[in-house]
């Protein structure tokens, strides 16, 4: 693999750690992924020296390696995707799994094998339907109550979204810390105007309006979040199941309405007049950026409808799955209080 070269003493401990992580043939080297998470490097070099050509080739020379490696990141975001461990790590992880999934979806029989353990042949709509046909798939999302999470034995796709999902309400990641006169812990399946980033639509106040330290690690979720349900742009249409999309659309998914207010709420809250000080957004574009990535996925999410529901009066729900993400406008209850 060629990595990007450059003067700089950072990108080049980067890079020397990038070179020993993709070093093995078929093995991720032990601790060379926990090393990596582990260092003090900006997480915003990691686009900058890893190049979505280095990652396609090793996609095409040695699939074995790169599986193994896309996974183990994976499972240290599922791992952590209730108890931040460190807030670095967690950020370099979501960094190396946009880059390493962007030369995935355009293999379609890898991608739908990989995360979604199905056959990229298999008809569309009728693998839309069978995701959340019956009670016992509409309740995968939702079989261990305890945590909120989804099953471990949901396709690894599955388990990435609701993390990702859940990683968007994590305290001290991205929200301030909730203690026990907050509430404690979240519930994840109503509006909790705690959790909501901007007080609005079903939420009179929030604790997290005025928050605004973790604007960049909400963008960087948000960003693989739509790269994810954007991943149907790779394929002609009709052709490969947009699961990602069919998942954050399903009605069990926890933090469901807490995702879709904040966002909404926070695009609906921007002032884009600021102070009224010239080029003040100059200092900082944090915020503007994530109003940004909050359209685009709401976009994304209110235009998406699964061919299984063909019918336009089918608004709210069918199988476990709403219509789009915009109909909990219509079917939510205001945020508790």
């Amino acid at each position: 693999m060629c990595i990007r070269d450059s003067s700089n003493t950072t990108k080049a401990e980067l890079r020397k750690s990038l070179s020993e992580l993709f070093a093995s043939k078929d093995e991720v080297r032990p601790g060379s992924l926990q090393q990596l998470i582990q260092s003090n490097i900006p997480t915003e070099l990691i686009m900058e020296v890893l190049m979505i050509s280095d990652v396609e080739f090793i996609l095409k020379e040695n699939y074995v390696l790169y599986k193994k490696l896309t996974l183990e990141i994976i499972d240290h975001i599922i791992k952590h995707q209730h108890s931040l461990a460190s807030a670095s790590a967690m950020s370099i992880c979501i960094e190396l799994l946009q880059r390493m999934l962007v030369p995935l979806f355009p293999a379609s029989e890898l991608y739908m094998t990989l995360l979604w353990e199905s056959n990229s042949n298999a008809e569309v709509k009728s693998a839309e339907e069978s995701l959340f046909k019956t009670e016992e798939n509409k309740n995968e999302v939702a079989k261990e109550e305890v945590k909120g999470e989804v099953s471990v034995k949901a396709p690894i796709g599955m388990q990435l979204t609701q993390a990702l999902v859940n990683i968007l309400f994590l305290p001290d990641y991205s929200i301030a810390k909730l203690g026990e006169q907050d509430g404690g812990s979240l519930d994840g399946h109503g509006i909790e105007s705690r959790a909501v980033w901007s007080s609005g639509i079903n939420c009179k106040s929030s604790k997290q309006t005025k928050v605004r330290q973790f604007d960049a690690n909400r963008s960087r979720v948000l960003s693989l979040l739509l790269t994810c349900i954007g991943s149907s742009i790779y394929h002609a249409p009709n052709t490969v199941p947009n699961y990602f999309s069919i998942c954050v659309v399903n009605s069990g998914l926890r933090n469901l309405k807490n995702l879709f207010y904040s966002l909404i709420n926070t695009v609906l809250g921007y002032n884009w007049r600021g102070l009224g000080i010239p080029y003040l957004s100059a200092r900082s574009n944090r915020h503007e950026e994530l109003i940004g990535l909050a359209l685009q996925v709401l976009y994304g999410l209110i235009e998406y409808v699964p061919l299984s529901l063909d019918k336009a009066e089918e608004l709210v729900e069918k199988d476990g799955v709403v219509r789009n993400i915009a109909c909990l406008l219509y079917t939510s209850d205001a945020a508790d209080e």
